[in-house]
Formats: C-alpha cells, sequence, structure tokens
C-alpha cells in the first residue's frame, strides 16, 4: 500500500522545489506526493513549477490555475508530465465535461456538496469513467466512501476527519485502506448530543424521521 503526502505549493518555486526534494527523501517510494497550488499560478509559473516536479514523481498537481480556465489547463497539461487535478471549485456536469473532452486534465476531484448531491456527483463520476479519468472526490470523507464503492475509476479518499466531533464514531480505516459501512444508508452515525451542544446562540434546528 503507496500512502499519500499532501503539501501545499504557493511561496516561490525554490522553496517549492526544496520541499519537494526534502519530502521526497524523506518518505521514499512508499509514499504518492500531492501538490495543490489553490488557483494561484499564471499559466507560465504553473508550467514552470510542474516541470521543476516532474523529477520527483508527483501523483498530482491540483488547482494550480483558475478552476474556470480549461483552456490554460489545456495547455498546462499538455506541457507537462505530471497529471493535473481539477474539481473542487467546480460546480457543473457541464463544466466537467469541458474539461475531460479538453483533455485538460487527468483527475477529477468532484465534490458530492458543491456538484450538488449524489446523483449528479455520479453523473460526473460516470463520465470521468468514460474518458478513463481517475476520481478523487474532494473533501467530506464521510460522504464520499460509499460513493467511491460504487464505482471503478476512484483510487484516493481525502482524510480530513471534520465529522468527528459531532459524530459517534469516524469511518473504518484499516492500513490506509477506508471500509464503508454495512448500513443501508450513509453509513454515518450523527452524535445528536454532541450537534445540540455545538449550537450558536440564536440558531435552532429540527430533525424529524423520513
Amino acid at each position: 500500500m503507496v500512502a499519500p503526502v499532501y503539501l501545499k505549493i504557493i511561496k516561490g518555486c525554490a522553496r517549492c522545489e526544496a520541499v519537494g526534494e526534502a519530502v521526497g527523501e524523506a518518505v521514499g517510494d512508499d509514499f504518492e506526493i500531492m501538490t495543490d497550488g489553490n488557483q494561484s499560478f499564471s499559466i507560465s509559473e504553473a508550467i514552470r513549477r510542474a516541470r521543476m516536479l516532474e523529477d520527483y514523481d508527483i501523483a498530482w498537481s491540483e488547482e494550480p490555475l483558475p478552476a474556470d480556465d480549461v483552456l490554460q489547463h489545456f495547455r498546462l497539461a499538455n506541457g507537462t508530465s505530471v497529471p493535473i487535478a481539477i474539481g473542487e471549485n467546480i460546480y457543473s456536469l457541464i463544466q466537467f465535461k469541458d474539461y475531460l473532452v479538453a483533455g485538460a486534465c487527468s483527475i477529477i476531484q468532484v465534490d458530492v456538496v458543491r456538484i450538488g448531491g449524489i446523483s449528479p456527483w455520479l453523473k460526473v463520476a460516470h463520465l470521468a469513467g468514460a474518458f478513463n479519468v481517475t476520481v478523487c472526490p474532494h473533501f467530506l470523507m464521510e460522504l464520499h466512501l460509499p460513493l467511491v464503492c460504487t464505482i471503478a475509476n476512484a483510487k484516493w479518499l481525502d482524510y480530513i476527519p471534520q465529522l468527528n466531533l459531532i459524530t459517534e464514531a469516524s469511518i473504518d480505516i484499516e492500513n490506509g485502506i477506508a471500509r464503508p459501512s454495512h448500513s443501508p444508508d450513509l453509513g454515518i452515525k450523527w452524535d445528536w448530543d454532541a450537534i445540540s451542544s455545538n449550537v450558536e446562540n440564536g440558531s435552532s434546528y429540527n430533525i424529524t424521521e423520513a
């Protein structure tokens, strides 16, 4: 099992290269290294950094450019061997279609909340599969775990245990492998006492059984 290491690479190119080299030496071949640019680069800077990172066998470069710029992502994807990841800030099936038809990405990070729910998420995932593109969803691992188990083109799941404070148990992870619940629903066991204790003054909620 090869584990992932996630790096932000906002600062200067020289620092970026130094960090990439240091992390690569520290973790060795047992880890995949992913980088995230948070939409902060120009096309020239993105190409420069991607080519520099090729020597470190980076698993992907995430959001190096503004998320709505398909053309420049196409230029970048064709200017480097580093896979380009997009999706956390894309909100429609049509936008994902434009990226896939253009060949402007290699990793789709579709977010079930931002895309509008489970049905559109599955449409994006299956569309990506038709283009032989991998799906690695963004954020909310509890919601995405059962979804990635329904498709053949998923590889990684974001580990961000943000819901631990308001759930009775986290998802089951063994040796880096996340295992879905056997429950017929999403498998999230909400801790209603914890939720109630974290309600802000002036706010309220009401839960009713379906």
